[in-house]
C-alpha cells in the first residue's frame, strides 16, 4: 500500500510539472502565432479592402446623378416618411410601393405627368406609362445598377445614401428591400464624416449581416461641387476566416511538436533540481493532518531542511504556515460559534419584527364594507419597511405604509419605534397631518444617527368612504376606480419624518366609492433590479396590477409579487418588498 501511495504521488507531481511547462510553452507559442497571424491577416485585409473600394467607386461612377438627386428629394419629404412608417408598422411593403408608383420620377413634376399622358397611344395604358416613369421605376433602375455592380465585383452588398435636409437617408440597400428606403444608415457616423469631406478609411466590422469589409465613397455634383450622396460597398470576410483557420492549424501542428520536445527535456531537468527535494518536503508535511480535534501544534513539522535555494525558503514558509493554520483554526472555531449565536438572534429578531405586523387574514372578518391584505419580504433577516392597519373606532380605519432609511438591525429598531409612535397618536384620535407632525417632533428630539422614514398615512371614514391622507416623502399611491384601471395618483408630498424639525404636512381627501381599490407600497417594488441592472419600474407595477385588477387584494398582491419575481430572476434582492392593497366594498351605517 505504501509503495502504491508513493507511485501515485510521483505521477501527480509529474502531471503538475507537465501542465505548468505546457502552459508556459503554449503561451509563448500563442504569442508567436498571434504575431504571425496579425501580419498575415493584414495582407489579406488589404486585398479585400482594395476590391471593396473598387466596387464603391463603381457605384459613384455608374449611378447617374439624374436618378439620385430627384429620387433623394422625393424620399427626403415628410410625406414619404409618413407612408414609410405606415408600411413598416403594418409590415406591408406594397403600401410604400403603391405610393412610389403614384409619384413621378426622373425629375418629373405632377404637371409633367399630366402633359405626357394626354396623347397616349391606344395600346399604351396610362397606368403602364406612369409605372415606367414613376418614382418606383427610378428606384428599380438604381437597384438594377447596383445589382450589376455586385455581380461583376462579387460584392456581398451595396448601398446608396443621400444627404437629406437633416440626415443621411438610404436610397437603395440590396440587403433589405423597399422598406429600407428613407431609413438612416446603421453606420451613420461614417456617412456623416464622408458627407463633411472628412474622409473615412475602409473598416471591417461584425454586423447582423456577418463579418464585413465596408468602404464609403462620396458622390459629388459636378455643378455645385458638393457631396450629395455616398456609395457603400461591403464584402463578406468569411473566406478570410477559412484561410486563417488553415494557417493557424498548420502553425499549431508545428507548435505541438516543438512543445512536446521542450516539455520532455524540461521535465527531465526539473525532476533533478526540484521534484526530488520537493518529495522530501512532502514527506515532512504528511503528518500535519486535521483530526476530530482540529489541527495541533505538535503535528507541525520540526526537522530542518537543508537547501539554500527557494525550496529551502518554502520549507520555512510551510512550517510557519502550519503554525498559523493551527492558530487561525482555533480563532475560526470561536468565530463560527459567535456567528451561529448572531444568526440565532437575527432569526429571533426577524420573528419578533414579523409578529409586530398584522399577518392574520382576513384581518376583519366581521366587516363586509372593505377587504385588506398586506405583505412584507425583507431584503435582510430584518428590514426597515413596515405596514400597518387598525380600527381607530367602529367607523375609522387607519392605513399605513412606511420605509425607514436604514436596513438590518438599525432599520428594524427605528421601524418599530416609528410604527409604535404612529399607531399611538392615531389611536389618540388625531388627524393624519397632526399624527405625522407629532411623530416628526418626537423622532427629531433624539435622532443622533440622523435616520428618517417615509410615510403614507390614510384614515378612512368607513361609513362615508372619505379618505383623509398625508404623504411624507413616500411613493405615490396607485388607485383603481370602479370599472377603471389602476392609475398612479400623484398626491401632495411632504418632507420625510425625522429629517427636520417643525415640518408641517398637508392633508388631502379622496372620496372612495364601492369598488375602489387602493395599492400602497415601498420603493422596493419599482426599484427591484434584475441581472441586467434594469429596474422593474412603476409602469410594470401598474401593468401587473391591471392584469389582476378584478381579483381580491390578496390575489392582487400575489400577482405583483409573482411579476417582480419573474423580472428579477436570480438577481439579489437589495431592498425590502412591502405592499398593501385595500378594497372599499360598500358604505356602512355608522350607527
Amino acid at each position: 500500500m505504501e509503495s502504491e501511495n508513493k507511485q501515485k504521488k510521483k505521477h501527480s507531481l509529474s502531471l503538475k510539472v507537465n501542465i505548468i511547462l505546457g502552459v508556459i510553452i503554449a503561451a509563448i507559442v500563442a504569442c508567436l502565432l498571434l504575431l504571425t497571424n496579425q501580419v498575415y491577416c493584414q495582407k489579406i485585409d488589404s486585398f479585400y479592402i482594395e476590391q471593396t473600394k473598387r466596387a464603391a467607386i463603381d457605384v459613384t461612377e455608374e449611378v447617374p446623378l439624374d436618378l439620385i438627386i430627384p429620387f433623394g428629394e422625393k424620399v427626403d419629404t415628410e410625406e414619404f416618411q409618413a407612408v414609410r412608417n405606415e408600411a413598416i408598422s403594418k409590415n406591408d411593403e406594397t403600401i410604400l410601393i403603391d405610393w412610389m408608383k403614384s409619384k413621378p420620377g426622373f425629375g418629373l413634376t405632377e404637371e409633367d405627368f399630366k402633359e405626357l399622358t394626354k396623347n397616349l397611344d391606344a395600346d399604351v395604358s396610362e397606368e403602364d406609362f406612369r409605372d415606367k416613369l414613376s418614382l418606383f421605376a427610378v428606384y428599380q433602375q438604381i437597384v438594377s445598377i447596383l445589382e450589376q455592380i455586385r455581380e461583376s465585383q462579387e460584392i456581398t452588398s451595396l448601398q446608396l445614401g443621400y444627404l437629406g435636409r437633416e440626415s443621411v437617408l438610404i436610397l437603395a440597400d440590396l440587403r433589405e428591400g423597399v422598406l429600407q428606403v428613407g431609413a438612416q444608415p446603421d453606420d451613420y457616423e461614417n456617412y456623416h464624416s464622408v458627407m463633411n469631406d472628412n474622409g473615412v478609411e475602409a473598416y471591417i466590422t461584425e454586423t447582423k449581416y456577418g463579418w464585413l469589409c465596408t468602404v464609403l465613397e462620396p458622390i459629388i455634383d459636378p455643378k455645385s461641387q458638393e457631396i450629395v450622396a455616398v456609395g457603400e460597398a461591403a464584402i463578406d470576410m468569411d473566406v478570410i476566416i477559412h484561410e486563417r483557420k488553415w494557417f493557424i492549424v498548420n502553425c499549431i501542428a508545428v507548435a505541438i511538436l516543438l512543445a512536446a520536445v521542450g516539455i520532455g527535456v524540461s521535465v527531465f531537468i526539473f525532476r533533478k533540481i526540484a521534484t526530488n527535494p520537493l518529495k522530501k518536503l512532502a514527506l515532512g508535511t504528511a503528518s500535519f493532518k486535521s483530526n476530530d480535534d482540529g489541527f495541533k501544534l505538535e503535528n507541525v513539522i520540526k526537522d530542518d531542511f537543508h537547501s539554500n535555494d527557494e525550496i529551502g525558503e518554502l520549507f520555512q514558509e510551510v512550517r510557519a504556515m502550519q503554525t498559523r493554520i493551527v492558530k487561525d483554526t482555533n480563532h475560526l472555531q470561536e468565530a463560527t460559534a459567535e456567528k451561529e449565536r448572531i444568526q440565532t438572534e437575527l432569526a429571533l429578531a426577524a420573528r419578533i419584527q414579523a409578529d409586530m405586523l398584522p399577518r392574520k387574514f382576513p384581518a376583519f372578518p366581521d366587516r363586509k364594507e372593505f377587504d385588506i391584505y398586506a405583505s412584507m419580504t425583507p431584503a435582510k433577516e430584518v428590514g426597515g419597511d413596515f405596514y400597518d392597519f387598525f380600527l381607530m373606532d367602529d367607523d375609522h380605519l387607519a392605513l399605513i405604509m412606511a420605509d425607514v432609511s436604514g436596513k438590518g438591525i438599525p432599520g428594524a429598531l427605528f421601524m418599530m419605534m416609528s410604527k409604535s409612535l404612529i399607531q399611538n397618536f392615531c389611536m389618540a384620535g388625531r388627524s393624519p397631518k397632526e399624527v405625522l407632525e407629532t411623530v416628526n417632533t418626537k423622532i427629531c428630539q433624539n435622532n443622533q444617527e440622523e435616520m428618517f422614514v417615509t410615510v403614507w398615512l390614510g384614515i378612512l371614514e368607513i361609513s362615508s368612504g372619505k379618505l383623509t391622507a398625508v404623504n411624507a416623502g413616500h411613493e405615490f399611491p396607485i388607485i383603481k376606480k370602479p370599472d377603471g384601471p389602476f392609475e398612479v395618483f400623484k398626491d401632495k408630498h411632504g418632507f420625510v419624518v425625522g429629517g427636520m424639525e417643525s415640518i408641517k404636512y398637508k392633508e388631502y381627501e379622496l372620496q372612495l366609492v364601492p369598488g375602489t381599490k387602493l395599492f400602497v407600497y415601498t420603493d422596493g417594488v419599482p426599484e427591484a433590479t434584475n441581472a441586467n441592472n434594469e429596474l422593474f419600474g412603476i409602469e410594470r407595477t401598474v401593468s401587473a396590477l391591471n392584469e389582476a385588477k378584478e381579483k381580491s387584494p390578496q390575489q392582487i398582491l400575489e400577482a405583483v409579487d409573482l411579476a417582480v419575481g419573474q423580472f428579477v430572476g436570480d438577481a439579489e434582492q437589495f431592498d425590502d418588498l412591502t405592499m398593501l392593497c385595500f378594497e372599499y366594498k360598500s358604505f356602512s351605517d355608522p350607527s
